[in-house]
C-alpha cells in the first residue's frame, strides 16, 4: 500500500514542480524521510520499553501512520495545495514512518520460528486495522473539511 501512495504522490508532485525545482523536492523528501525514520525508531523503542515485543511496536506505528495518511491525503485532496506538505510530510515523513517491509520481515520471523497462528494474526491484523485506520482518517478529514 505504501508503494501505491508513494508512486501516485511522487508522480503528481513531479508534475506540479518545474524542472528547476527537482533539487528542492528531493531535499524535502529526504529531510521528511529522515525525520520519519527517526520518529519511527523513537516510537518503536518507547513502546518496546514498556515490555511489548517488536510485532506490537510495528503494529502501533503502522496503524498510526495509516490513520494519519488517510487524514492528510484526504485533506490535501479536499482543500490544501501545499507542495511542501505533499513532498516533506506525506512522501518523505509518512513513507519512512510506515513501511510494509517491516511487517513482512516480522511476520516471516514468526513463521520461521513455527509461530504460524501469531504470524497469520500479525499480517492480517496489520492489513485489516491499517485499512480501518486509513478509512477513519479519511472520514474524519471529510467531516472536518
Amino acid at each position: 500500500m505504501d508503494l501505491i501512495y508513494d508512486n501516485v504522490l511522487c508522480s503528481t508532485i513531479v508534475k506540479i514542480y518545474k524542472k528547476d525545482d527537482h533539487v528542492i523536492v528531493l531535499f524535502q523528501v529526504g529531510l521528511g524521510g529522515a525525520l520519519g525514520a527517526i520518529s519511527r525508531y523513537l516510537l518503536a523503542t518507547y513502546i518496546e520499553s514498556w515490555g511489548y515485543n517488536n510485532q506490537v511496536s510495528i503494529f502501533v506505528v503502522n496503524i498510526l501512520g495509516a490513520l494519519v495518511a488517510g487524514f492528510c491525503i484526504t485533506t490535501l485532496e479536499l482543500n490544501v495545495e501545499s507542495k511542501f506538505f505533499q513532498t516533506f510530510f506525506i512522501v518523505g515523513f509518512l513513507a519512512s514512518f510506515t513501511t510494509f517491509s517491516t511487517i513482512a520481515v516480522a511476520t516471516d520471523q514468526l513463521f520461521i520460528r513455527g509461530q504460524y497462528l501469531i504470524g497469520f494474526m500479525n499480517i492480517t491484523g496489520n492489513i485489516f486495522f491499517g485499512l480501518l485506520a486509513g478509512l477513519i482518517g479519511i472520514l474524519v478529514a471529510r467531516a472536518i473539511n
